[in-house]
């Protein structure tokens, strides 16, 4: 709808709003599609709180727009985050102790990650980027 094209995209939340608004789906009909709390959708259209990556991915599965439409980090941790992680440390011939010191975390936070045991979170997606893995 032309209506809301002018309306701001620069956060995750502004994006939900404007994709939901652009469907013509109030809130509730939305929350409800999506199988989550109305309260959640308030908070991300607000931009009090992030949508974890399965939020998206309802979203994104239920309405056919696309991962990274939301923001990169969420196409990302569904494309094999760690195969990524693991070529960027390969190419650039680091070691794992380099790699914690440059990110101020133990070696083992980054064996859970490659090894699918914790997921990418948000913040350690931010720390990633800023040091070139993505």
């Amino acid at each position: 709808m032309a209506l809301y094209k002018d309306l701001p995209e620069d956060t995750i939340g502004e994006r939900i709003k404007k994709m939901r608004l652009k469907l013509n789906i109030d809130k509730v009909k939305f929350a409800k599609s999506i199988h989550c709390e109305l309260k959640s959708v308030f908070l991300w259209e607000t931009n009090k709180i992030i949508p974890d990556a399965t939020s998206i991915k309802k979203i994104s599965d239920t309405y056919n727009i696309p991962l990274d439409y939301f923001h990169d980090y969420y196409y990302i941790y569904y494309n094999n985050p760690e195969e990524v992680f693991l070529k960027w440390k390969k190419e650039n011939g680091y070691t794992y102790a380099a790699i914690s010191r440059m990110l101020k975390c133990h070696t083992a936070t980054i064996h859970t990650f490659i090894n699918g045991k914790h997921k990418l979170s948000y913040n350690r997606y931010i720390e990633l980027k800023k040091i070139g893995v993505f």
